[in-house]
């Protein structure tokens, strides 16, 4: 489902949207659903927080409990007594109220984890356990040369394809080694990422298992960076160290020589 970009007013008109969509639903199965027709409504509640945060969710559950007084003590076409009517509109409202309040904390959250993980300045790339690519930030993407919406679901070998620097032959992926044997794996510096135009990249990288709260392995994540620049200062250094001690050398001969 394409989503309107996140603002109270989209969010709203969102969830207006899906209620009306509910109270249509309800108006022509709703006899055959009976009494569960008010799962449409939930269902309405529980969509606009999935892509519209709390803001979404709890105008769905505005709009929804407003439909319920309505049908319950304003139309005539509801035979519940009172009490039962109040206590069925009140279950309702707690019930999206809390679907509202769960569903848009761990959107909030997963969206902030995916802006931290996006804003890092090293590459970062996720898989489920069987090894297929669920996230790729931006300088992940420029590192492989995969587009995230093109990497997604893809299978790791294709996205992330790692050679020996001497020996010029395929490694083992230390994500893959990562969430095999449920440990942080670290690659030595000698080793080049393949792009996906066939560049290579000098890179040194990190790899974890992911883990849920019953300490069972649900997929992997890796942290590389190119280290190309380092490793050029590095060089610059050494090479400005030798020339400094042949400099030293060759003084040290010239003052002999003038003695």
């Amino acid at each position: 489902m394409s989503q309107l970009p996140r603002s109270p007013f989209n969010s709203s008109v969102f969830a207006l949207i899906l209620t009306a969509v509910a109270i249509l639903l309800s108006v022509v199965f709703g006899p055959f659903l009976e009494p569960d027709a008010y799962l449409l409504f939930v269902a309405a509640v529980w969509a606009s927080a999935w892509y519209h945060g709390r803001t979404g969710g709890f105008v769905a559950t505005g709009v929804s409990t407003l439909v319920f007084v309505f049908y319950f003590f304003g139309s005539g076409l509801a035979h519940d007594p009172a009490p039962v009517a109040l206590r069925r509109i009140l279950s309702f409202l707690l019930l999206s109220v809390c679907i509202t309040w769960l569903t848009g904390s761990w959107q909030h959250g997963r969206r902030l984890l995916g802006s931290t993980l996006t804003s890092i300045g090293d590459g970062v790339l996720a898989t489920d356990r069987k090894g297929r690519v669920t996230f790729v930030n931006p300088v992940a993407e420029a590192l492989t040369g995969w587009p995230a919406k093109l990497a997604r679901g893809k299978n790791l070998r294709e996205v992330l394809r790692l050679i020996d620097e001497s020996r010029r032959e395929p490694i083992e992926n230390p994500l893959a080694r990562a969430v095999r044997e449920r440990l942080t794996v670290t690659v030595p510096e000698r080793s080049f990422l393949v792009s996906r135009s066939g560049a290579e990249v000098p890179v040194e990288q990190t790899a974890a298992p992911i883990r849920d709260d019953s300490g069972e392995v649900r997929g992997g994540i890796l942290v590389f960076r190119d280290i190309g620049k380092r490793r050029q200062m590095e060089e610059r250094a050494s090479h400005a160290q030798k020339m400094e001690a042949v400099g030293r050398l060759a003084g040290g001969a010239a003052s002999a020589l003038c003695r």
